[in-house]
């Protein structure tokens, strides 16, 4: 509010603000100007609003300052294929884990960046960023004996198909396989 009409002429805004108004303002009035937060990379901002006006000697000035976050976006290949966590927005260096859980009939076989390991730690980058967790079809091979006294049988698991899994048969003592 002030004692004379004022022309805004100009509102500068630091790097990841932005806004847009102009106008008069009569004497005694005021208005609210919005301020938009749009940061590109996920850091902290800061810096001065400036508004230059023609009933002023110098700018007005206020303060604006905010940190960006950055989407972390998990995917599944085939979408079918199993469930992710861990995806969602976080801070620019903050450290998170992601979890790909595979659905029945399908194995975790590693990320969309080749890494294998599952929970898999990363760094939250300064911009957003997609990983997607890879899965293959497979399949559950059961090994049994035909009694518990005669020996033992292992091997069994769930496998890649088409991929090539050792099974053995022990027999015990007085016993043939």
């Amino acid at each position: 509010t002030g004692n004379a009409t004022m022309t805004v002429t100009n509102i500068s805004y630091p790097a990841g603000f932005s806004g847009a108004w102009s106008g008069t303002l009569l004497a005694g009035s005021s208005t609210n100007i919005t301020v938009t937060f749009a940061p590109v990379v996920g850091m902290a901002y800061g810096g001065t609003v400036q508004v230059n006006t023609d009933a002023t000697s110098g700018t007005n000035m206020l303060t604006a300052s905010g940190t960006g976050m950055v989407v972390v976006t998990v995917l599944a290949d085939p979408a079918n294929g199993g469930n992710m966590t861990g995806g969602g927005q976080y801070l620019a260096g903050s450290s998170i884990m992601l979890i790909a859980t595979a659905s029945n009939g399908w194995l975790f076989t590693s990320w969309n960046d080749g890494a294998t390991e599952n929970p898999y730690a990363i760094m939250v980058p300064a911009t957003n960023i997609s990983y997607t967790a890879n899965f293959a079809a497979a399949a559950t091979i059961t090994v049994n004996s035909s009694t518990n006294a005669g020996g033992s049988v292992v091997g069994g698991g769930i496998f890649l198909l088409g991929s090539t899994n050792l099974i053995a048969a022990g027999a015990n003592l007085g016993w043939r396989f």
